[in-house]
């Protein structure tokens, strides 16, 4: 079945999916065991299949998608080449990951008399022990938080938006890592890299206000990311509500934005309460009752200001999870719980397979199931798109069209943005203090246990935010890598060393 360790197959296996070979190192010591005889012409024959679409596509040893999705493909080349596991495990993995049995089963003469009817076989255990040894403390480094967003700018630049915009953005995206959501931070250099390539996002975009009233705005991004958009939509927001009480920013033409509480603090920073919302990229929520995908994960943030604690910040999806938590069970080859993902057919599945390798599978509305109130999540991302895609034209990501590019260049999201100054509704009572008393009753409340007090919105992201802010930003080993990728193929600086 093999011979072996070979680490030039290995390394073969790497280059072609896109890999350092050092990213993988401790996984590889840890492996051991056989190497599964691949020749190069088979090992080619796997990244044909491999089913790459626009914006998805190999180019110089990427993969543009996101950052997890690139460590999956890495990961199932490593346990092909370098484990132990039993060939009906990685015919079951590689489909997992490629999804096509009967090309697979040409491929290498070691798969090609496995049982499929086996294929349903548990095979987290080896998944899991291999991420696992991933994960040890030497692999992360931190780096400053000015070096983090100079290397987001570095991109930036290198892409053609200009210094001015590139800042901006930048800040954004950083202060995100800051507070530990690192989904939306120097990780999206991978994916917008992608869509940029693909031509779609216009990098050079600058955004215009297309219809103004004393309490209203409309902004175009021009086809741009929404970053600068949104920054320019709150301020306007802000400026507007503080003469006339309140005011709503629509933004169309746009694309991602980054963290959308990013925006709402800004406004209670000012002491104006604020709301934001946007809708997504692309459909992978069914409607309660629903088999097909219909929204995105359509989130919302909310923020008011205080005076004793910190600013109440709520920032979440209407989704049940975000896709990135079930993409990351999907990497450790650990199932989902129940009531996260259904299968094509709308009932409820526990692999996480089924959404990430677009297998059919659909995320579900917050809440789950019907018995646990999904229907309460799917009006939420219905009144997330109202709000973000009906007041400003943008793309109605509930129609035929939603999952193609409207025209080259833009995505076509659209967002919103609300800012309410307190002082109108009751100007002898201070808002603030009333927002305080609430939180410090939150803060009274028996725990369940002790070590483990109450905590409100906002709170585990500000704990982070003053760790990070004294320790710097941890950055893996992977996502170190491919930002190097990214930077040696734009000609940008690279700073993570």
């Amino acid at each position: 079945m093999g011979e072996e360790f070979c680490a030039g197959k290995l390394d073969i296996l790497l280059e072609i999916l896109g890999h350092p070979a050092a990213f993988y190192n401790k996984m590889i010591e840890q492996c051991g065991g056989a190497l599964y005889n691949f020749s190069k012409e088979e090992i080619d024959g796997l990244t044909k299949i491999l089913p790459f679409s626009a914006p998805q596509k190999i180019k110089g040893g990427m993969y543009y998608d996101t950052p997890n999705d690139i460590n999956t493909f890495g990961f199932q080349a490593v346990m092909i080449a370098s484990s132990k596991v039993h060939p009906k495990s990685i015919l079951h993995m590689m489909n997992s990951a490629f999804g096509n049995l009967d090309k697979l089963h040409k491929i290498h003469p070691a798969l090609s008399t496995t049982n499929r009817g086996s294929m349903k076989q548990d095979l987290v255990t080896p998944r899991r022990n291999v991420m696992n040894n991933n994960s040890a403390d030497g692999d992360i480094k931190r780096y400053p938080i000015e070096t983090v967003r100079t290397q987001i700018e570095n991109c930036l630049t290198a892409w053609g938006m200009t210094e001015a915009n590139a800042k901006l953005t930048s800040e954004v995206m950083v202060d995100a890592d800051t507070c530990g959501i690192d989904t939306h931070g120097i990780s999206m250099l991978t994916v917008y890299h992608g869509r940029h390539r693909n031509n779609y996002i216009t990098l050079a975009a600058e955004p215009i206000t297309v219809n103004e009233t004393p309490v209203s705005a409309l902004i175009d991004a021009g086809g741009g990311l929404g970053y600068v958009a949104s920054i320019k939509a709150t301020e306007t927001a802000i400026a507007k509500a503080q003469q006339a009480g309140m005011a709503a920013v629509a933004v169309r033409n746009s694309a991602h934005f980054g963290a959308t509480g990013y925006y709402t603090r800004m406004m209670a920073r000012k002491g104006l309460v604020g709301i934001a919302t946007t809708s997504a990229v692309g459909r992978s929520v069914a409607p309660t009752f629903g088999k097909e995908p219909k929204f995105g994960t359509d989130p919302i943030a909310f923020a008011a200001p205080t005076k004793r604690n910190k600013i109440y910040s709520l920032d979440m999806a209407t989704t049940t999870v975000a896709r990135g938590k079930i993409r990351n069970k999907y990497n450790e080859g650990q199932p989902v719980p129940v009531g996260w993902v259904n299968d094509k057919d709308g009932n409820p599945t526990t692999d996480p397979a089924l959404l990430i390798d677009d297998q059919g599978g659909t995320q579900t509305p917050l809440g789950g199931t019907r018995e646990s109130g999904s229907h309460k999540g799917y009006g939420l991302g219905m009144m997330v798109n109202i709000l973000s895609c009906a007041f400003s034209g943008a793309r109605i990501m509930t129609g035929e069209l939603a999952n193609k590019q409207p025209v080259p260049g833009t995505m076509d999201v659209g967002h919103f943005f609300l800012a309410i100054d307190p002082k109108i509704f009751a100007p002898d009572r201070p808002f603030e203090e009333a927002v305080d008393e609430m939180i410090d009753d939150l803060h009274a409340t028996i725990p369940v246990d002790p070590n483990q007090p109450v905590l409100v919105a906002g709170e585990p992201e500000d704990i982070i935010r003053a760790e990070r802010e004294k320790s710097g930003i941890p950055i893996p080993p992977g996502l170190r890598g491919k930002i190097e990728e990214v930077c040696r193929d734009s000609n940008a600086e690279f700073l993570l060393t």
